[in-house]
């Protein structure tokens, strides 16, 4: 009775994008453990499923303070849209999240610049929604001292 011989298999590394038919899944580049096409799919329907989730409770939580905290428009409605502008910036996230996992779950491999432009989206955005508290505190600071 004899072994059967080991397949190789595609694997894709997910540190420097190295792509090989090999049986061991250790990058001979960078040494990084590398992964198949199918675990990227997983992780790309994984993100999708997570990423649908996150944008459903921060669309419900900024419906939530728009409509039930922050009825009326009075000078703690703007605390409320800047609340929603942080809830916003993580929707952004959260979609781009959904957008780069059906791109795994479909190419099989994971796309090094699109994560880093997800999170340079994220930062800009979690940076307007600072910016827009930061006016609000000033715009507040100059009603009461005048």
């Amino acid at each position: 009775m004899q072994a059967e011989p080991i397949q190789p298999q595609e694997y894709f590394c997910p540190n420097c994008y190295n792509e090989i038919l090999a049986v061991s899944p250790q990058c001979p580049r960078c040494s990084h453990t590398m992964k198949t096409r199918s675990s990227i799919r997983f992780n790309g329907i994984v993100r999708v499923i997570f990423g649908v989730f996150l944008a459903f409770v921060f669309v419900l939580i900024c419906l939530f303070e728009l409509l039930v905290n922050y009825p009326a428009l009075t000078p703690s409605t703007t605390f409320g849209f800047i609340v929603v502008a942080f809830f916003a910036s993580t929707l952004v996230y959260c979609l781009m999240w959904i957008i780069g996992g059906a791109c795994e779950a479909i190419r099989g491999r994971t796309g090094k610049s699109f994560w880093r432009i997800a999170h340079g989206v994220y930062v800009v955005s979690t940076l307007c929604a600072i910016a827009g508290k930061l006016l609000y505190v000033y715009f507040l600071y100059q009603f009461f001292t005048h």
